[in-house]
């Protein structure tokens, strides 16, 4: 009944799975004796679109992103039962974003890159969570004329996120970083 699957696995081998069925975003995961728990948990109530929810485990925490509503959500659990009222990390009104991608770093804070669609043009954005405060989003891609696409995110040695996304250069697409 459910669809569109993501899969994690934590460092002690246990599955985690975020899906989406209708229009709510569900978590799957271990229960109190390591199987796959009775239920799954339901993270957002009925939205007006077909959420595609993506899950990472962190150090101490279960993160799933997921676009609703022309929005990104994000919601963590340190436990796998009780999770965060879902926010809205991408706070586009009258846009379109979608395509997220995301990474976690040693201290469990989520870096959210994802595109905006606004007046036909594609734009890259991302956004950084520090202990639970969102960063305001920022732009990646800068073209005013020419359309990013896929972007892409993760961390070096260092924890310093590095993002590559495809962009429309004459009528084909590039890679940039």
């Amino acid at each position: 009944r459910g669809k569109n699957p993501n899969l994690c696995i934590d460092g002690g081998g246990s599955k985690h799975l975020a899906f989406s069925l209708g229009k709510e975003v569900y978590y799957f995961g271990p229960g109190l004796a390591g199987a796959w728990a009775d239920a799954p948990a339901k993270i957002s109530d009925a939205t007006s679109s077909d959420p595609t929810p993506k899950i990472a485990f962190g150090y101490n925490k279960i993160h799933m992103i997921w676009t609703s509503n022309n929005e990104i959500f994000y919601s963590n659990s340190s436990d796998t039962r009780n999770w965060t009222v879902p926010r809205s990390i991408s706070n586009s009104v009258g846009t379109n974003s979608i395509n997220p991608a995301f990474v976690i770093d040693k201290q469990d804070n989520a870096y959210v890159t994802w595109e905006e669609v606004a007046n036909n043009i594609r734009y890259v954005y991302y956004a950084r969570d520090l202990s639970d405060q969102w960063i305001q989003k920022v732009p990646i891609s800068q073209s005013t004329t020419r359309s990013s696409f896929r972007p892409s995110i993760d961390l070096d040695g260092t924890g310093m996120p590095s993002i590559a996304w495809e962009q429309d250069v004459d009528g084909t697409r590039d890679i940039f970083y």
